[in-house]
C-alpha cells in the first residue's frame, strides 16, 4: 500500500498543500513529452508572472506546475 494505506491517491487541489511548482526551460518540450506519456494536464500553458506556465497531475494525484520564466529571468 501507500504509506501503509491501500486507498486510492485523491487530487491534491483545494488541499492544505495544493500544489509544487519547478522552473523549467522549453516548456514547449515539456509539454509534448508528457503529452506524449499520456500525463494529465490539469492546466494547459498560460502566461504567468511574465513567462508561462502549466499544471499536470503527478503519479500520487499531486498537482505538479512547471514554469518557464522569461529569458534572463530568476
Amino acid at each position: 500500500g501507500r504509506c501503509g494505506d491501500d486507498r486510492p491517491p485523491v487530487s491534491s487541489r483545494g488541499q492544505a498543500l495544493d500544489h509544487v511548482a519547478f522552473v523549467v526551460d522549453e516548456l514547449d518540450a515539456w509539454h509534448a513529452w508528457l503529452l506524449a506519456r499520456e500525463v494529465t494536464v490539469l492546466e494547459d500553458v498560460r502566461p504567468f508572472d511574465g513567462g508561462r506556465a502549466l499544471v499536470i497531475e503527478g503519479p500520487d494525484g499531486l498537482a505538479v506546475e512547471l514554469v518557464e520564466r522569461p529569458y534572463g529571468g530568476a
